[in-house]
């Protein structure tokens, strides 16, 4: 709804319930009107609507400015089953306990309507009482060449947002933190949970970091996490950068004090800016699944190699390029499976040579003149950070 103001007011005039400062038509709640100088409180057809009228793009259409990797545990090329104490859990997810304390993290098909996969932690061993260095973190590792549009460690640093779905048997306090690759740049959170074994949607927005060194290339550029538990020696007071290498706040809820303690985490999202999906728009701001599967194979990619040939004697060598799926971050460590199915093939072989972003060489050789083939051979190349 658009007003004639008066063409010369004077201060304190009031029109329309928007009073006259000496410079701008302020206040006022018209109904109908959309504001931008105060929160609103707008039904989501009245959002809708609002988006149209001043040609804004709905959340969905965020999906792709998102530099979370598989924000939503979808992916976990590792195998879907097996339960990890420490390391990678699923594609861009890395798990790492320190203390007394034994877990057992996985992938679990249970997660709030609009997903399909959380990530579970599960208490083994329990630690009722918590040493100064003692941890147990469930982090998110984001490439340099996606958290640079954050400017983070220049003067112009933007504000990163971040909207994520906790579950989580203790309920109370516990802590996050964003973190450059060096661990010396800290900006710790606090999100509550308030019901046992709930879904819950939290967001966090967070001021960017005008100083600190800030990876901008292919290594590790940010570092975004959530504590299980977090002993004394890695906390400080939330909401503010800080020097050092920080993991949650005081107060934090000590999520490993019982083998019955579970903790879930699904449904990342890591925008640039301040503005955040409300639980029910923040499933559309996940890539569609196969866009996302081509960014998780950047880090992680698993192929099948093979060569067949006639040998005329000992030690005769065969080789092909083999290519990853897509670029990988960096040159990959490539490990080679059991063959499948071989035959008269040299000790020491099958090999993979001469490896980098985008391919490799594949090469057998022949133990003696004749058929030489080693066929189905798996191949893991690992680019993670």
């Amino acid at each position: 709804m658009a007003f004639d103001f008066p063409s010369a007011p004077t201060v304190g005039q009031v029109y329309q319930g928007y009073t006259w400062d000496g410079e701008k038509w302020a206040g006022g709640s018209t109904p109908g009107s959309v504001r931008y100088d105060v929160a609103q409180s707008l039904a989501t057809p009245e959002q809708t609507q609002a988006r149209q009228n001043i040609f804004a793009a709905p959340f969905d259409a965020m999906a792709y400015h998102g530099i979370a990797v598989n924000g939503d545990a979808r992916f976990a090329q590792e195998g879907a089953t097996p339960r990890i104490t420490t390391g990678y859990v699923v594609d861009g997810w890395l798990v790492s306990p320190n203390g007394t304390m034994q877990i057992s993290a996985q992938q679990v098909i249970d997660a709030p309507s609009g997903l399909v996969a959380s990530i579970k932690i599960s208490v083994t061993t329990a630690q009722a009482s918590l040493g100064a260095n003692d941890y147990v973190l469930l982090g998110q590792m984001i490439e340099g060449y996606d958290a640079a549009r954050l400017g983070f460690g220049l003067s112009n640093a933007r504000p990163v947002s971040l909207g994520f779905w906790s579950k989580i048997h203790r309920p109370g306090p516990y802590s996050g933190m964003v973190q450059n690759g060096a661990s010396n740049r800290t900006y710790s959170f606090q999100f509550t949970q308030n019901a046992a074994d709930t879904w819950e949607y939290k967001t966090v927005t967070i001021p960017g970091d005008l100083t600190g060194t800030w990876d901008r290339a292919a290594g590790l550029g940010l570092r975004v996490t959530f504590t299980m538990a977090v002993g004394s020696t890695y906390q400080t007071a939330p909401d503010g950068w800080k020097a050092g290498n920080f993991l949650g706040v005081p107060g934090s809820t000590n999520g490993v004090a019982a083998t019955t303690d579970t903790f879930q985490i699904t449904g990342l999202v890591v925008l640039p800016g301040l503005e955040v999906p409300s639980a029910a728009s923040a499933p559309f701001v996940l890539r569609p699944f196969a866009q996302e599967q081509r960014r998780c194979q950047r880090y992680l990619s698993y192929m099948n190699a093979g060569l067949r040939f006639s040998a005329t004697g000992a030690g005769q060598i065969a080789e092909t390029m083999i290519h990853w799926p897509v670029a990988m971050r960096a040159a990959p460590t490539a490990s080679l499976a059991a063959p499948g199915m071989s035959s008269n093939v040299l000790s020491g072989y099958p090999q993979v040579q001469s490896v980098d972003a985008n391919s490799a060489r594949y090469m057998i050789a022949a133990n003696a003149a004749g058929d030489c083939y080693a066929l189905v051979q798996s191949v893991k190349c690992d680019a993670r950070l």
